[in-house]
C-alpha cells in the first residue's frame, strides 16, 4: 500500500488507516523516523499492537530541547547551547521542536 506524502511527511490519518488494515492488526510496530514528533500516533498504535521502541512518554521527554539539555548540564556533559528563540548571529542549527532534521 502506497502512503501519500508531502514534504516527506505522511499524514497521521493515512498512517492510522494503513495500520488498521486487517492483515496488519496485532502485528508489532517497530517505528523510526516520522514518529518522533507524533507520540500521539504511538499511543494510538499501542492499543492494537505491541510497539517496539521507546515509550511515547520517553519520546516526548527527549524531543523537548530544554528538558533534554537540563540533565546534561546538571551532569556536566558537554552539549550544544539550546535556545527557544533564534539568537542574533550565525552558526545556529535551527530545528522544529520534536523533529530530527535541521537547517
Amino acid at each position: 500500500m502506497a502512503l501519500p506524502s508531502r514534504r516527506l511527511r505522511i499524514p497521521a490519518g493515512a498512517v492510522r488507516r494503513a495500520l488498521a488494515l486487517p492483515a496488519l492488526r496485532g502485528v508489532s510496530l517497530v517505528y523510526g523516523a516520522g514518529f518522533e514528533d507524533r507520540p500521539d500516533l504511538l499511543v494510538a498504535q499501542e492499543r492494537d499492537r505491541p510497539v517496539i521502541g521507546n515509550r511515547p512518554e520517553m519520546v516526548v521527554r527527549v524531543k523537548d530541547p530544554l528538558a533534554f539539555a537540563a540533565p546534561l548540564a546538571d551532569l556536566g556533559i558537554p552539549h550544544p547551547e539550546v535556545s527557544l528563540s533564534l539568537p542574533n548571529g550565525e552558526g545556529w542549527l535551527v530545528k522544529r521542536a520534536g523533529a530530527s532534521g535541521g537547517c
